[in-house]
Protein backbone atom coordinates (compact mmCIF):
# COMPACT_ATOMS: atom_id res chain seq x y z
CA UNK A 1 0.00 0.00 0.00
CA UNK A 2 2.50 2.36 0.84
CA UNK A 3 4.52 1.60 -1.82
CA UNK A 4 2.08 2.15 -4.31
CA UNK A 5 1.12 5.25 -2.54
CA UNK A 6 4.99 6.43 -3.07
CA UNK A 7 4.68 5.28 -6.83
CA UNK A 8 1.51 7.53 -7.63
CA UNK A 9 2.96 10.85 -5.98
CA UNK A 10 5.90 10.36 -7.50
CA UNK A 11 4.50 9.75 -11.22
CA UNK A 12 2.38 13.04 -10.23
CA UNK A 13 5.58 14.83 -9.20
CA UNK A 14 7.71 14.10 -12.29
CA UNK A 15 5.01 15.42 -14.40
CA UNK A 16 4.34 18.46 -12.68
CA UNK A 17 8.11 19.30 -12.13
CA UNK A 18 7.97 20.30 -16.29
CA UNK A 19 5.19 22.77 -15.82
CA UNK A 20 7.59 24.28 -13.21
CA UNK A 21 5.42 23.83 -10.09
CA UNK A 22 5.72 21.13 -7.85
CA UNK A 23 2.61 20.26 -6.27
CA UNK A 24 3.55 16.55 -4.19
CA UNK A 25 6.93 15.98 -2.30
CA UNK A 26 7.68 13.20 -0.90
CA UNK A 27 9.16 13.64 2.77
CA UNK A 28 12.29 12.55 3.28
CA UNK A 29 13.21 11.79 -0.64
CA UNK A 30 12.98 15.13 -2.15
CA UNK A 31 14.62 18.17 -1.47
CA UNK A 32 12.79 20.17 1.57
CA UNK A 33 15.15 23.12 1.71
CA UNK A 34 17.21 25.06 -0.39
CA UNK A 35 20.77 24.13 -0.53
CA UNK A 36 21.65 27.78 -1.51
CA UNK A 37 19.86 29.64 1.69
CA UNK A 38 18.50 26.70 3.31
CA UNK A 39 14.62 28.06 3.00
CA UNK A 40 12.02 25.76 3.20
CA UNK A 41 11.36 24.42 -0.59
CA UNK A 42 7.13 25.95 -1.42
CA UNK A 43 5.68 24.49 -4.57
CA UNK A 44 7.69 26.03 -7.11
CA UNK A 45 11.11 24.55 -9.00
CA UNK A 46 12.77 28.40 -7.95
CA UNK A 47 13.24 29.34 -4.37
CA UNK A 48 11.21 32.23 -3.05
CA UNK A 49 14.15 33.49 -1.46
CA UNK A 50 17.02 33.27 -3.05
CA UNK A 51 15.32 32.61 -6.33
CA UNK A 52 18.09 29.82 -6.98
CA UNK A 53 16.35 27.49 -10.02
CA UNK A 54 15.76 24.05 -8.35
CA UNK A 55 14.58 22.53 -11.44
CA UNK A 56 17.77 20.67 -12.34
CA UNK A 57 18.30 19.12 -8.52
CA UNK A 58 14.25 18.06 -8.53
CA UNK A 59 14.81 16.43 -11.16
CA UNK A 60 18.11 14.65 -10.44
CA UNK A 61 16.55 13.27 -6.80
CA UNK A 62 13.23 12.15 -8.87
CA UNK A 63 15.29 10.24 -11.59
CA UNK A 64 17.31 8.83 -8.48
CA UNK A 65 13.93 7.92 -6.63
CA UNK A 66 12.81 6.21 -10.03
CA UNK A 67 15.89 4.46 -10.30
CA UNK A 68 15.72 2.96 -6.44
CA UNK A 69 11.85 2.19 -7.33
CA UNK A 70 12.96 -0.03 -10.52
CA UNK A 71 15.33 -1.61 -8.35
CA UNK A 72 12.72 -2.83 -6.09
CA UNK A 73 11.07 -3.94 -8.79
CA UNK A 74 14.03 -5.90 -10.59
CA UNK A 75 14.84 -7.19 -6.88
CA UNK A 76 10.93 -8.83 -6.77
CA UNK A 77 11.59 -10.34 -10.12
CA UNK A 78 14.56 -11.64 -9.30
CA UNK A 79 16.36 -9.56 -11.93
CA UNK A 80 19.49 -8.66 -9.49
CA UNK A 81 21.80 -7.65 -12.27
CA UNK A 82 19.12 -5.15 -13.49
CA UNK A 83 18.79 -4.89 -9.67
CA UNK A 84 22.39 -3.37 -9.47
CA UNK A 85 22.14 -1.74 -12.32
CA UNK A 86 19.32 0.53 -10.71
CA UNK A 87 20.68 0.67 -7.79
CA UNK A 88 24.12 2.17 -8.84
CA UNK A 89 22.33 4.61 -10.88
CA UNK A 90 20.39 6.12 -8.20
CA UNK A 91 23.38 6.13 -5.89
CA UNK A 92 25.39 7.88 -8.17
CA UNK A 93 22.62 10.56 -8.58
CA UNK A 94 21.57 11.05 -4.87
CA UNK A 95 24.30 9.46 -2.27
CA UNK A 96 22.12 9.10 0.60
CA UNK A 97 22.16 6.17 3.49
CA UNK A 98 18.95 4.36 1.72
CA UNK A 99 20.31 4.13 -1.99
CA UNK A 100 23.68 3.18 -1.35
CA UNK A 101 22.54 0.12 0.94
CA UNK A 102 20.30 -0.83 -1.32
CA UNK A 103 23.51 -0.92 -3.92
CA UNK A 104 24.92 -2.62 -1.38
CA UNK A 105 22.33 -5.66 -1.12
CA UNK A 106 22.35 -5.71 -5.09
CA UNK A 107 25.75 -5.71 -4.76
CA UNK A 108 26.04 -8.97 -2.49
CA UNK A 109 23.49 -10.49 -5.14
CA UNK A 110 25.35 -10.30 -7.90
CA UNK A 111 28.62 -11.13 -5.81
CA UNK A 112 30.61 -8.46 -5.69
CA UNK A 113 31.28 -8.97 -1.79
CA UNK A 114 34.72 -6.48 -2.66
CA UNK A 115 32.49 -4.19 -3.60
CA UNK A 116 29.30 -4.35 -0.97
CA UNK A 117 31.98 -4.23 1.65
CA UNK A 118 33.67 -1.42 0.73
CA UNK A 119 29.91 0.83 0.41
CA UNK A 120 29.39 -0.54 4.19
CA UNK A 121 32.51 0.66 5.48
CA UNK A 122 32.31 4.57 4.59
Amino acid sequence: MLHENRRKHLKTFSSTLNNGHVYHRLKGNIMEKCPVCRATVTQQTRCRRCKSDLCALLKMETDALMYREQAMEAFRKKEFTQMFDHAKRSASLVGTPESKKLLACAAVLVKQYAFACKLLSR
